[in-house]
């Protein structure tokens, strides 16, 4: 009777000061509302903030940034190294429980305290510790009770944890890296932990015994200890096991993955410049954008495609954020404290290394996700994440060695990513191709020009010379003459206005000596030759025609061929030994043409007669192209003044040249003997020559 009234004295406490403990706890949870839609990176939290009250403070979101970040590394360490985390937790086991089951227990300063609180409750009325120890056996039963089922609770978490975490791992293998899985090993500890302590000071204490189970006072503290543990461990274990099964759910996986990765880049923006980023944050985060292209990849492969479509919008608004800066209300709100406006500089001045180890990998990772939609045939999604790609472009605001390594990366990755795109494909390899004309366009404006993204055009052209592909070779040409060629910049509505500045660089060479259209010009006459070397007969004619036409104006063509053969076809714009002694950046993909040494010098006199041929002949006839051509090539190649060159092997070369001519499309070549002063053969001596010829 006494029992039940000293809980309804309780009971009326809790009542009087409900209000309190109601507002302390709407309090609570409306600050971890709005903190999560703050981390969400919604723009709703700095409208409001902005329009009606600031109820957070930037001092007290740095503390909460940096503390929720040091979390987030250990999280990664602790998954990075889960095999040392194994054998150090026993250690922390045993020192943790000597802790709480003899120091606190036998602490005077807790065991006074806890008089004053009994004493303290006597004088109200309250006798909770007479109750308590009248029913000792009670007690003891419970703890037993409780152990037991928390035992078995702990056996079954164990099971779902592995099921789990192989699933994750089926999924993206970086997904239990970015997760760490801490929280879910805390809570099988602390279930672990607390059925080990009930059992270590409850066990001795039989039934008989029972009654004395209060007689020292130390008992009574690990008492309460134990019942803080078990609430503590109901309570985390129930939560984190929801999670951990809601875990394996792709979109939940998709969504937590995106919003670890927009909290860490939130996270660094408040904290901003100052702040010491350690190696641990650029690994979490890595580890989480590799879980997210991961799982975008198998939501492709599977055919989720809706799955996929909701998530890559939070792409596209990362891209934005990472590259771009943050929105008008995040810096409108943060604008005193926000030294560095955009993600990808403040994580780079931070740790150059770690930046550039964390863009390469996300630079990867997107061309992974664009090779899954290539090869299951998703071409308005390969679209977009070609669009994508580009946000990711490393800045020019960077200086540094390490830098120009990253930029090179992008130029062998963006290589990849356009050789990997099927040219059978006409809209889909035409969009990779807009994007590379508009990166060589950007690269090529930029206050240090570069012409690294020329090489991806080598290796596409020497690709369709060697397959006599003429339509492709014709998207390649024209796509090359865009940007030396101001007139064509209305072909696109996206071109910039900067093709204007293009223009200079055509006809006469930059501070950077850098002539781009004597380096096409000569890219185009290695590929004629090739065409040549290779009997690649309507790829020649095409090409010949597309130069005469185009690059014929002033002494470049002339220039340029004279180049071409003092070089004896080896390249001299493009190679990577050449663009790496000038300080370009360039793809680490190897694109070489290789012409064979012994025949090499045939070929060019061969090139040399055509295109001297198709010059003059279209000169004559007034062909398109022609009203302001300039100087033809020299032809002391294939000249009386070249000591290899014979009247007899003159008369050879028009000879395979004409047997061919009409593979070569070129209607100029039956006035080859004409041009070059090649004497027509008496029909009489033809005749008899033909006859011993058949005897």
């Amino acid at each position: 009777m006494i029992l039940l009234l000293q809980i309804a004295v309780v009971l009326l406490i809790l009542y009087l000061i409900r209000s309190r403990v109601v507002v302390f706890i709407r309090s609570a949870v409306k600050f971890l509302y709005r903190y999560e839609s703050f981390l969400s990176y919604t723009d709703t939290l700095f409208k409001e903030n902005k329009q009606k009250y600031k109820k957070f403070k930037i001092k007290s979101l740095k503390l909460i940034s940096k503390i929720s970040i040091l979390v987030k590394e250990i999280v990664y360490l602790v998954g990075r190294f889960n095999f040392q985390v194994t054998i150090i937790s026993p250690f922390l086991f045993f020192l943790l429980f000597i802790l709480l089951y003899n120091v606190i227990p036998n602490s005077l300063f807790i065991v006074h305290k806890m008089k004053q609180f009994n004493e303290l409750l006597i004088n109200m009325g309250i006798n909770i510790s007479t109750s308590i120890k009248s029913h000792s056996s009670y007690t003891i039963g419970l703890i037993d009770v409780f152990s037991n089922v928390l035992a078995i609770f702990w056996s079954i978490s164990l099971t779902i944890y592995f099921f789990a975490y192989r699933e994750r791992k089926s999924v993206s293998i970086s997904s239990n890296l970015a997760s760490g899985n801490i929280g879910f090993i805390i809570g099988l500890a602390l279930i672990l932990f607390n059925t080990i302590y009930g059992k270590a000071f409850a066990i001795p204490f039989n039934k008989e015994e029972a009654s004395t189970f209060y007689d020292s006072s130390r008992n009574l503290v690990r008492l309460i200890i134990w019942g803080g543990i078990t609430a503590t461990s109901i309570w985390y274990g129930i939560n984190t096991l929801r999670k951990m099964l809601n875990s394996i759910d792709i979109r939940t996986l998709i969504e937590h993955s995106m919003s670890n990765i927009n909290t860490v880049i939130i996270q660094t923006m408040i904290i901003n410049k100052g702040f010491k980023f350690r190696r641990g944050l650029y690994e979490y985060l890595n580890a989480s954008i590799e879980t997210y292209y991961q799982t975008l990849i198998v939501c492709v492969e599977k055919n989720m495609m809706e799955v996929y479509n909701e998530s890559f919008k939070s792409l596209e608004k990362f891209a934005l954020l990472f590259s771009k800066g943050v929105t008008n209300e995040m810096l409108e709100y943060l604008k005193h404290d926000l030294h560095i406006k955009v993600p990808a500089n403040l994580l780079y001045d931070a740790s150059n290394e770690n930046y550039i180890r964390l863009h390469k990998s996300l630079l990867i990772q997107h061309m992974a996700l664009v090779k899954v939609l290539h090869d299951n045939n998703r071409q308005s999604e390969i679209s977009k994440c070609i669009k994508i790609f580009f946000e990711f472009e490393p800045s020019d605001n960077f200086e540094g060695h390490e830098f120009e390594g990253l930029k090179n990366d992008f130029h062998t990755i963006l290589h990849q990513l356009i050789m990997y795109l099927d040219s059978e494909e006409p809209v889909l390899f035409r969009t990779g191709l807009d994007g590379l004309e508009k990166f060589c366009e950007r690269e090529l404006t930029k206050q240090k020009p570069n012409i690294g993204g020329i090489r991806v055009y080598k290796h596409l052209i020497l690709n369709a010379v060697e397959q006599g592909d003429t339509k492709l070779i014709s998207h390649l040409v024209y796509s090359m003459k865009r940007l030396v060629d101001s007139k064509n910049r209305g072909a696109s509505n996206q071109t910039s206005v900067a093709w204007g500045r293009i223009v200079n660089l055509v006809h006469m060479d930059s501070s950077n000596n850098i002539n781009i259209e004597k380096i096409i010009i000569y890219l185009i006459l290695q590929s004629v030759l090739k065409s040549v070397e290779l009997s690649k007969y309507a790829v020649t004619g095409f090409l010949v025609k597309y130069l005469i036409t185009n690059h014929c104006q002033g002494s470049i063509l002339k220039e340029t061929f004279n180049l071409l053969i003092v070089n004896n076809g080896k390249d001299t714009f493009l190679s990577k030994y050449v663009l790496r002694r000038k300080g370009y950046n360039y793809s680490d993909i190897d694109v070489n043409f290789a012409f064979n040494e012994d025949t090499i010098e045939y070929c060019i006199q061969k090139m040399a007669i055509i295109i001297y041929t198709q010059q003059v002949f279209a000169k004559n006839n007034s062909l398109p192209g022609t009203s302001n051509m300039g100087q033809k090539i020299d032809i002391d190649i294939v000249s009386s003044s070249n000591s290899t060159m014979t009247p007899e092997y003159l008369k050879y070369l028009e000879e395979k040249i004409i047997k061919a001519k009409d593979k070569f499309g070129l209607v100029s070549l039956k006035m080859i003997k004409q041009y070059f002063g090649i004497p027509e053969e008496d029909k009489e001596v033809e005749d008899e020559g033909a006859s011993q010829t058949s005897k």
